[in-house]
């Protein structure tokens, strides 16, 4: 058994990833918290933001996507598909955008951020109707 030192509870051990460094050869938090944790460093390490200023951009944006308007919420396994809602952010500069729905995120990637180019594919679809 073993204590983690974010949520302070004792575990079994099989709760606690490897570490080769240290003296019992286990992480200092559980697997549980772990996943906790390596959330909050990504987006302060990608965004330079807490999940705190994270989850308020999407309150500010009322729980909707910023372009389709569906409703989107950030999901715990952080896959950027469907409707789980995801942070868009310039390429070029690094600012962030607002949040999207996986799907129109994948569109705006997809064209690469070129205004051109989604101008050019909305006059297509308004061609071919």
């Amino acid at each position: 058994m073993k204590n983690c030192c974010v949520c302070k509870v004792n575990k079994p051990l099989t709760m606690f990833g490897s570490h080769a460094g240290r003296k019992d050869k286990k992480q200092t938090y559980c697997k549980d918290c772990s996943k906790e944790e390596q959330t909050k460093w990504y987006y302060k390490r990608k965004y330079g933001i807490t999940l705190d200023e994270r989850d308020s951009l999407l309150i500010q944006q009322e729980g909707l996507c910023a372009i389709c308007e569906t409703p989107v919420v950030f999901t715990k396994d952080s896959r950027n598909i469907g409707n789980s809602a995801v942070i868009d952010h310039c390429h070029g500069k690094g600012h962030i955008r607002g949040v999207l729905c996986g799907h129109c995120n994948t569109g705006i990637g997809a064209f690469k951020d070129k205004i051109k180019s989604l101008e050019q594919a909305i006059r297509y679809l308004i061609e071919n109707k």
